[in-house]
């Protein structure tokens, strides 16, 4: 679990992200203080400085910072390809909510007002009047958001369950 809201339809860039774990890091240290702490960390790894047991601390400390805006970041970009396969699968479910094309088509003409009403409101997006080029494609989105569910992974399945 990161800094990412799963329940939102917030969309963080790999940008975002990354300022986000700098703005960590910047929460207990300055740019200042990394240079200079990068600085004597250099000195020391060639044999130039000696670090005090102080700055070896403020070192480890650093350390210790940066690899928890790391493990953050990671932990977002995860969430983030979660949310964003999810957010597809939202998509997918939509679509096979609907009626189809053909379901339509063949309820035009119902004796059920509910039935004939919801069949021309789709047919009503295609001219009343679908070719066969718009119920192909109808037909092959319907396929695709079948197979996109039918794979989905259980984590996948829990969020979309929890995102209703």
């Amino acid at each position: 679990m990161s800094f990412i809201n799963l329940l939102a339809n917030d969309v963080w860039s790999d940008a975002d992200i990354t300022k986000r774990t700098e703005a960590l890091i910047r929460a207990e240290f300055s740019v200042e203080q990394e240079a200079i702490l990068n600085r004597k960390a250099t000195g020391a790894v060639l044999g130039q400085y000696s670090l005090s047991q102080e700055e070896h601390i403020e070192l480890l400390r650093y350390r210790e910072v940066s690899n928890m805006a790391r493990a953050e970041g990671e932990a977002a970009r995860a969430d983030m390809g979660l949310l964003l396969s999810v957010m597809q699968l939202e998509k997918d479910t939509a679509i096979l909510s609907t009626m189809s094309i053909q379901q339509a088509m063949s309820l035009r003409d119902s004796d059920i007002e509910e039935e004939r009403i919801a069949a021309e409101v789709v047919l009503s997006m295609y001219g009343g009047s679908p070719t066969e080029e718009d119920i192909a494609a109808d037909n092959l989105a319907r396929s695709e958001a079948e197979a996109k569910l039918a794979s989905a992974s259980q984590e996948e399945l829990n969020l979309l369950e929890a995102r209703k």
